[in-house]
C-alpha cells in the first residue's frame, strides 16, 4: 500500500510574518492558462515580491531557527512556482509517468518479495522487513518536508531518486538476507520520498476543494499496475529472476525522473531570476553548517524516534515457537530499551529540541490529530489484512503468483478508482466528514466478512468481495483524512501536513506489521507442530520458513493439509486484530471538524482551530 501523505513546513507558532495567504489555482486551471496571462501574473508577482533589502549574508553566529524560518517562508511561493501553458501538460504527464513506473515496480516487488526472502530461508521475516522499512520511511518524511521547504522541491525529489536507485542496485547484487534488508530500506525510503515530493508539488498547485481530485489522479496509475505488476512478477520469476528486475529498474527510474527534475529546477531558476527568492550567501564554515542542519533537522529526535519504535515493535515479530521466547534476554532487553528510548524521545521533543521533529503545534488541532489517528489505524489494519495474504492465497487456494497478486492488489485497484469519485463528491458537496463515516461503515462490513470467509472451505469469490469492501472504505478514508487535515491548515503548512500523514501511516504500518508478525509467528509454527504427522514434526522450522518449499507439497499431502489449517487459523486472528484497530479510526473521524472546503480560506499565521 502506497502512501501519499506528508508533514513538515514552517512553524507558524513562532509568530513570524507570512505572505498574504491566497489559495493557489486548481491544477486544471493552471494547465489551461495561457502564456499571455502567465506573463502578466509573473510581472505582477515579480514586482510585488522583489527583495530589495535582502541581506547579502546570514549573521555569522546567528543560528536562530526563527531567522531561518522567516527567510525561507519568504521563498515559499518560489518553491511552488510551476509551469503553465503547454509546459504544464508536460510536467503533469511526466509526474503521472513517474507514479506509473514507481507503482509498477512496487506491485511487482510486492508479489516477488515472499520468494526473495524464501531464497534465504527467511519467509517468516516478512513482517520484520515491513516494520523497519515502514518506520524508516515514515520518520524520514518530516526531514524530507523541511528539505523541500528550505532547499526546494527539485532538490528533494532528486535526492530521493538517487536513494531509490542505490536501493535497487543493492537488491540486484544481494547475496544474503542482511543485504536485502538494507537494500529494501533504501529502495522503500527513496520510492516513497519521490512520491511524497511529487504529491507536495501537486498539492501546491491545487485549490483546496480540488485537492482530493488531484491526489486521486496522481494515484490513478495503480489501476493499471495492479494487474500488470503480478503478471510481470510471474514472468520475472519464470525467466530472468528478481536480480535482473531490480537492476533494470535501477536504470529505468532515474532516466524517467530526469524530465520532472529538469522542469522543477528550471522553474526554480526562473523564479530566482524574477527576484522571488532570497538566498543570501552563507558565511558559516562547513562544520558550522553541519551543526546548524543537525539541529534544524533534529537528527537526535529522528534517530531516537526510529530506534525506539523499532526496538519496541520488533520483539512482537521475533517471539514465538520459531523465535525467541517472551522471557528471553533478547526480547526483554529490546522491550526495556525501546520503552526507555520512547520516554527519552518524548522528553527530548518536549523540552530539549530547538527544532522539534514532531510538529506538536499541528497535533494540538483536533482535526489534524484525528486525521493522523484515522490514517495510522487504516494502515495498521491494512498490514494485518495483507501482510501474509498472498502467501495464504497460494498455499490454501492454490493460486499462482499472478493470480494471488491480482486479488491482493484489489485494495489498490478499487481504492484508487473509488478515491477519484470521493474527490469529486467532496468538491460537489463541499464536505468530507460524512464520507469518513461512510468509509468506516464499509471497512467494518468488509472486516467482519473477512472473519467468515478467509477460511479453507469458502469460495475465492467471497474473498474477492471482502477485498472490494475494504478497498472502497480504505480509499475513501485515505482521501478524507488528508482533506480533514489540509482544510484547517494554511498553505505554507502543506508539506508539513502531508509529511505528518506519512509519519502516521508509517507508525500505523509498523504497529500493524508487528501485530501481524506476532500473530503469525505465534500461530503457524504452533499449529503445524500440532497438526503435522509425527514423522514430520522435526521439519516445522524448515517448512515454516520457505514458501517455495510449502508449495511443493500436493493438496493430498498431510503436510499441505496441516499448512492449510494453520494458515486459516492465522488469517482469522489477523483479520480479528485488523477489525479491532479500526475502532481508533472511528475516534479519529469523530475528532474531525467538518469544514466547508468551498468556503475555507486557509488562515494566515496559524492553523484554523
Amino acid at each position: 500500500m502506497q502512501s501519499s501523505f506528508p508533514p513538515g513546513g514552517n512553524d507558524t507558532s513562532t509568530g513570524l510574518p507570512h505572505e498574504p495567504n491566497t489559495e493557489p489555482p486548481d491544477v486544471i486551471e493552471v494547465i489551461a492558462s495561457t502564456d499571455g496571462e502567465h506573463s502578466a501574473i509573473e510581472a505582477s508577482t515579480a514586482s510585488t515580491h522583489q527583495f530589495s533589502d535582502c541581506p547579502r549574508s546570514r549573521p555569522e553566529k546567528n543560528r536562530d531557527l526563527k531567522y531561518e524560518t522567516q527567510l525561507y517562508t519568504s521563498q515559499n511561493k518560489a518553491k511552488q512556482h510551476l509551469p503553465t501553458g503547454p509546459a504544464s501538460y508536460v510536467m503533469f504527464s511526466f509526474i503521472i509517468l513517474v507514479f506509473l513506473v514507481n507503482s509498477l515496480q512496487a506491485q511487482t516487488s510486492y508479489a516477488l518479495t515472499p520468494y526473495v526472502v524464501s531464497e534465504f530461508e527467511s519467509h517468516s521475516l516478512l513482517s520484520i522487513i515491513t516494520i523497519v522499512t515502514s518506520l524508516l520511511s515514515g520518520v524520514l518524511q518530516i526531514p524530507a518536508a523541511k528539505t523541500l521547504d528550505i532547499w526546494g522541491r527539485a532538490e528533494g525529489f532528486a535526492v530521493m531518486v538517487v536513494i531509490s536507485m542505490l536501493g535497487n542496485i543493492l537488491m540486484a547484487v544481494c547475496e544474503n538476507i542482511q543485504t536485502y534488508f538494507i537494500a529494501q530500506c533504501f529502495s522503500y525510503v527513496g520510492a516513497n520520498g519521490m512520491m511524497y515530493a511529487l504529491t507536495v508539488v501537486v498539492a501546491d498547485s491545487s485549490a483546496m476543494e480540488n485537492k482530493g481530485i488531484a491526489f486521486a489522479l496522481v494515484n490513478f496509475p495503480y489501476l493499471a499496475t495492479s494487474f500488470a505488476g503480478p503478471a510481470l512478477a510471474q514472468e520475472i520469476f519464470d525467466t530472468i529472476g528478481f536480480r535482473w528486475f531490480f537492476g533494470l529498474f535501477a536504470m529505468i527510474m532515474p532516466v524517467l525522473s530526469l524530465p520532472v527534475s529538469g522542469l522543477l529546477f528550471c522553474c526554480q531558476r526562473k523564479a530566482k531570476k524574477q527576484g522571488l527568492t532570497c538566498r543570501p550567501e552563507s558565511e558559516r564554515s562547513i562544520f558550522q553548517s553541519l551543526t546548524h542542519y543537525f539541529v534544524e533537522f533534529d537528527a537526535v529526535g529522528v534517530l531516537l524516534g526510529f530506534i525506539a519504535l523499532t526496538l519496541f515493535l520488533l520483539p512482537f515479530s521475533l517471539t514465538g515457537p520459531a523465535g525467541h521466547a517472551w522471557d528471553s534476554p533478547v526480547t526483554v532487553i529490546m522491550l526495556v530499551v525501546g520503552t526507555g528510548l520512547l520516554a527519552a524521545f518524548t522528553m527530548w521533543e518536549s523540552f530539549s529540541a530547538r527544532s522539534p521533529y514532531v510538529p506538536f503545534h499541528l497535533l494540538k488541532t483536533p482535526s489534524i490529530m484525528g486525521a493522523a489517528l484515522a490514517t495510522g489505524s487504516l494502515f495498521g489494519a491494512y498490514y494485518c489484512w495483507e501482510g501474509y495474504f498472498t502467501s495464504y492465497l497460494q498455499v490454501v487456494r492454490g493460486l499462482d503468483i499472478a493470480e494471488s497478486g491480482y486479488i491482493g492488489n484489489i485494495y489498490n485497484t478499487a481504492g484508487t478508482g473509488w478515491a477519484l469519485l470521493i474527490g469529486i463528491l467532496i468538491k460537489v458537496s463541499g464536505h468530507y466528514k460524512w464520507l469518513g463515516y461512510a468509509s468506516l461503515a464499509l471497512l467494518a462490513v468488509g472486516g467482519a466478512m473477512m472473519l467468515l470467509f478467509r477460511q479453507a472451505d469458502t469460495g475465492t469469490g467471497s474473498i474477492v468481495m471482502c477485498q472490494i469492501f475494504v478497498s472502497l472504505g480504505g480509499g475513501s478514508l485515505y482521501i478524507c483524512g488528508q482533506m480533514a487535515a489540509l482544510a484547517v491548515a494554511e498553505q505554507e503548512q502543506t508539506a508539513a501536513i502531508v509529511a505528518l500523514m506519512y509519519l502516521a501511516s508509517a507508525i500505523g504500518g509498523g504497529v500493524g506489521g508487528a501485530l501481524a508478525g506476532a500473530i503469525w509467528s505465534n500461530t503457524v509454527p504452533q499449529e503445524l507442530t500440532r497438526l503435522l504427522p509425527d514423522e514430520s514434526r522435526e521439519m516445522v522450522a524448515e517448512i515454516y520458513g520457505n514458501l517455495d518449499g510449502q508449495l511443493e507439497y500436493g493438496f493430498e499431502s498431510p503436510i499441505r493439509s496441516a499448512l492449510i489449517e494453520a494458515y486459516s487459523i492465522a488469517q482469522f486472528r489477523l483479520c480479528l486484530a485488523a477489525t479491532a484497530i479500526l475502532v481508533i479510526a472511528f475516534i479519529g473521524v469523530v475528532m474531525w471538524k467538518d469544514v466547508s472546503v468551498k468556503k475555507t480560506e486557509q488562515a494566515e499565521g496559524g492553523v484554523v482551530s
